[in-house]
């Protein structure tokens, strides 16, 4: 399995699309991934709900980091079709690029968003993306600082070695509803 299977120009025709669907079927299909044998449970998440209460989401992964620099996610949403609920199904709703040994992957070797690379550093990122729209900030331990973008479709979220200044992980991902 090589990264190019993985690249963003590949990825962001099934980003946001349900699990079911012969897009997504078709897209593991031909790069011989086997979902029901990778498929993990995640952490669940809690997100804000339209009533402002919090729901639980349940979140899976596929984990192929140590194999071709990614991971894959998928978190349940509700489906609807006009103003008719289809009841809840997982969403491909993220894909995480790594750079070489972060968290334990190898680096990915494909296209990534705007023509990115694990080399940039957080001024060569803002100088191809713009300036962060979504937020900036760091971790607690100051190891690694963030930079978030809205994008049309979906959120860019890009993470920096604080020593280095140098991408280190940049995630894309769709809202779930």
């Amino acid at each position: 399995m090589n990264s190019d299977n993985f690249s963003w120009p590949v990825l962001s025709q099934v980003l946001g699309k349900p699990l079911s669907s012969s897009e997504v079927g078709d897209f593991f299909y031909r790069r011989n991934v086997d979902v029901s044998s990778l498929w993990q449970p995640v952490e669940i998440g809690v997100v804000p709900s339209r009533n402002r209460t919090r729901e639980l989401v349940d979140t899976r992964r596929i984990d192929l980091k140590e194999v071709c620099g990614v991971t894959l996610e998928f978190k349940t949403a509700h489906l609807l079709h006009g103003f008719e609920s289809l009841g809840s199904e997982f969403v491909f709703s993220a894909i995480t690029y790594f750079a070489d040994g972060e968290d334990a992957a190898v680096a990915f070797e494909g296209q990534l968003p705007f023509l990115l690379s694990f080399s940039d550093t957080d001024v060569m990122v803002e100088a191809k993306v713009s300036a962060p729209t979504r937020g900036t900030g760091a971790t607690t331990d100051q190891s690694y600082f963030f930079r978030s973008w809205n994008q049309d479709k979906y959120i860019l979220h890009a993470i920096f070695r604080t020593a280095t200044s140098k991408l280190r992980r940049l995630i894309c991902y769709c809202p779930v509803k």
